[in-house]
């Protein structure tokens, strides 16, 4: 299925910025202004039931979003890319990486959903089901995963958000496959370097919990800590965030 896809840029090498769970493009709109589209062009598709592809068909899953992704890239005529994700976003990038790693010449995962998947507890899936049906524990939700550190206005502003992303079946469908889907065995082994990127305050992961999942797939791993951000980090700290990845982007331009 072709994605609807917003393009900043005509190069060839591109960054590609994947939205994560109950969010669409629009979550990146702080950070794109900070990239350089001269260097790379930056692409902002919109997975099957959110943005504008809210009304796609199922399956609304990691692996259709990664076969989703490579018919952009295809379509996009982009030879290689940075794949940047945030949470979901985030496990979907490394699963992209390990489809075309000759196209990927490396990854951010920013706050990024584990390849194999997240431990839920009964508590943990009633409060994440409950968000499925309820703004109110959607914006507890949200609260949760920011440590509360907002005020009670700007968790419900940001459900309300999130809310009208991503379609309710949708969301439910991402997920079952985020958390209980195990991708690492197609991740292991994983060549493509990776810089995972989590907020110093982040309720649910933490720079430790990345370390521990991804050092046995990934064979260059990088994992640093953004201060001053839970676990939105592009809504909560986009230019601390820019500057991590624009460092990234950099540092792989000179040796490359």
């Amino acid at each position: 299925m072709r994605l609807s896809c917003l393009r900043e840029g005509t190069a060839a090498t591109a960054v590609i910025l994947i939205h994560g769970w109950y969010a669409d493009a629009s979550v990146w709109s702080s950070l794109v202004p900070l990239l350089d589209p001269g260097e790379r062009s930056v692409l902002l598709p919109q997975l099957r039931g959110a943005g504008r592809m809210r009304f796609a068909p199922g399956p609304w899953d990691g692996p259709t979003a990664v076969r989703d992704l490579v018919e952009l890239l295809d379509i996009s005529g982009v030879e290689r890319a940075v794949v940047i994700g945030h949470s979901m976003g985030g496990k979907i990038a490394l699963a992209l990486a390990a489809e075309i790693p000759e196209r990927v010449e490396s990854v951010v995962a920013v706050a990024p959903v584990p390849p194999q998947g997240l431990a839920f507890d009964a508590k943990a899936w009633e409060l994440y089901r409950a968000a499925l049906e309820k703004d109110a524990a959607l914006a507890s939700l949200i609260g949760v995963l920011t440590r509360r550190r907002y005020p009670r206005d700007w968790a419900e502003r940001e459900a309300a958000r999130a809310r009208s992303a991503m379609s309710r079946e949708a969301a439910a469908g991402y997920l079952e496959s985020f958390v209980s889907r195990d991708l690492s065995a197609a991740v292991r082994g994983l060549a493509v370097p990776v810089l995972a990127l989590c907020g110093e305050e982040d309720a649910a992961i933490g720079a430790e919990l990345i370390r521990s999942a991804l050092s046995p797939l990934c064979l260059h791993l990088t994992v640093e800590s953004v201060p001053g951000a839970a676990h939105y980090l592009p809504l909560e700290a986009p230019g601390a965030l820019a500057v991590k990845i624009n460092r990234w982007l950099g540092a792989a331009t000179e040796g490359a």
